[in-house]
């Protein structure tokens, strides 16, 4: 599975009467229940390609933006948020709400099992290269770079830390633990 199939499955869970539940929010809210098995494939074709918009130009506005106007980048990161929420409520319009909340340790661990090893480990050194590249900048640009470096460093690290964590959970839940 890819990437965004990983980033789509993990806002799915099968609650005890074996409705699929779709969790727009994550974690912060209770999830929706979807009706039948063509809309749960419409809704997650819908999401991937909501993603696959919405991801690169925020990561886009992010690495460009942040250099030059840090208050337009996020209010342009804030816009294209609010936007992919809206989008994705209107998805689930009608849509029954389940009483199943969504935890933070199902969300990642259906993550891990959509992205599989090889992704979460690319992932994780992506990351850890990308935290380096934030000391690098601190250490090179002290006072120009300060910010944008320990954000970076801070952002990445945390990617980093939930990356490895997936792949210890995945290994864990392969050898039964």
């Amino acid at each position: 599975m890819g990437y965004f199939d990983g980033l789509t499955g993990a806002s799915f869970k099968t609650d005890p009467q074996g409705r699929t539940v779709f969790y727009p929010f994550g974690v912060l809210a209770k999830g929706r229940i979807v009706p039948d098995d063509a809309a749960e494939r419409a809704l997650k074709r819908q999401l991937k390609t909501a993603y696959m918009v919405f991801l690169p130009a925020t990561v886009a506005i992010a690495a460009v933006g942040v250099s030059s106007n840090l208050i337009l980048t996020l209010a342009l990161i804030t816009l294209l948020t609010v936007s992919f929420q809206l989008f994705v409520s209107s998805l689930i319009k009608g849509y029954a709400r389940s009483d199943e909340r969504l935890t933070l340790r199902e969300a990642q661990m259906t993550q891990a099992r959509s992205l599989g090893r090889r992704w979460l480990v690319a992932l994780a050194i992506i990351s850890a290269l990308l935290a380096a590249g934030g000391l690098a900048v601190v250490a090179l640009e002290p006072r120009e770079g300060l910010l944008t470096g320990l954000g970076t460093f801070a952002f990445f690290g945390a990617c980093f830390a939930v990356f490895t964590s997936q792949v210890r959970r995945l290994k864990r839940e392969a050898a039964g633990i």
